[in-house]
């Protein structure tokens, strides 16, 4: 019996090593086409990155798309890469989401065109690439500003009208670095933990109002965040290209699913990273000790080094 066990656990393992995504996700099926068909979606920090592929991605399932970001021609070329593709375009509202009386008013235009909000998706923010002890308080409040308290801000505007409405779904992007304090990046891994503990929270105060809180926990993704991230400026250090990285296509479908479903909580991430998340949450004491004697100082030593962040080879040290 112990064999067929053993067999098992070998069999699982094997799996697991293949998938980039939460085991059920991975296998769940999900058909493109229509699965978000005449639901209203407002998505902030969508004129790059996973925000710009998630409204793709929603366009292309049939919702009703409201992008929101700062960067008007960003967010204009969205539009058009929607229009090129799908023959259907999302309705642009730029939005500064750290100016709270602006987020007011747009939240009252979005009303005022569509009536409700079925889906928020919440995705503004950026990213940090500096050791604590060199990052200045201030970019730690404005970390915490756009990465948590905006996310709240918004959520608090939708929220009521969905408890009237008895249904809505909040999607919330975090990050792996919500999961574990992420060396170089703890204001940033800060600002995410807030947002996995408020989350969850809040996902309990409202489940009796049939509304859902989904949090999505990427890896490493291509996008701008880690050309915008606060970071020191050095003439020594070359910039490198930051390979390895999920494409954000294949990040945003598998975000589209995890929504679909109204998953609680998804990891995405290649391996060995997705490997790495789940073995601090069941042997915290032995991470503690690979972060702490292995992968925090080698980390800095690669980025420091001119190295990339996300070189998982040089950062074990396997090349």
């Amino acid at each position: 019996m112990w064999k067929i066990y053993l067999l098992i656990v070998a069999i699982m393992l094997g799996l697991f090593f293949q998938v980039d995504v939460d085991i059920p996700i991975f296998f769940l099926p999900y058909e493109v086409k229509n699965s978000f068909h005449n639901k209203v979606i407002w998505i902030t920090g969508a004129s790059s990155g996973i925000g710009a592929s998630y409204a793709e991605q929603m366009i292309k399932a049939g919702a009703t798309v409201i992008i929101s970001a700062r960067r008007l021609h960003e967010l204009e070329k969205v539009a058009k890469n929607c229009e090129d593709k799908y023959n259907k375009q999302p309705y642009i509202l730029p939005l500064d989401v750290t100016d709270f009386d602006a987020i007011d008013i747009a939240y009252q235009k979005v009303i005022e065109l569509y009536e409700h909000i079925d889906i928020l998706v919440l995705n503004a923010g950026v990213s940090q690439r500096l050791v604590a002890v060199d990052t200045p308080l201030k970019i730690t409040e404005d970390l915490m500003k756009l990465n948590f308290i905006s996310y709240v801000a918004l959520t608090k505007l939708v929220l009521p009208s969905m408890i009237t409405r008895k249904q809505g779904q909040i999607v919330i992007l975090s990050s792996l670095s919500g999961i574990i304090g992420t060396p170089m990046g703890s204001s940033y891994s800060a600002t995410k933990f807030a947002l996995m503990g408020y989350y969850n929270a809040l996902r309990s105060e409202v489940s009796i109002h049939d509304i859902t809180i989904s949090i999505i926990c990427p890896g490493p993704v291509v996008s701008e965040i880690s050309d915008k991230a606060y970071q020191a400026v050095s003439n020594d250090v070359k910039k490198v290209e930051e390979t390895g990285k999920m494409t954000t296509e294949r990040c945003t479908f598998l975000m589209a699913k995890a929504v679909y479903y109204k998953w609680a909580q998804v990891w995405i991430a290649y391996q060995p990273l997705l490997a790495i998340c789940y073995f601090t949450q069941y042997f915290p004491y032995f991470s503690n000790l690979l972060f702490t004697k292995v992968i925090g100082p080698s980390r800095i030593k690669v980025v420091q080094s001119g190295g990339h962040a996300y070189d998982i080879k040089a950062i074990l040290g396997l090349k």
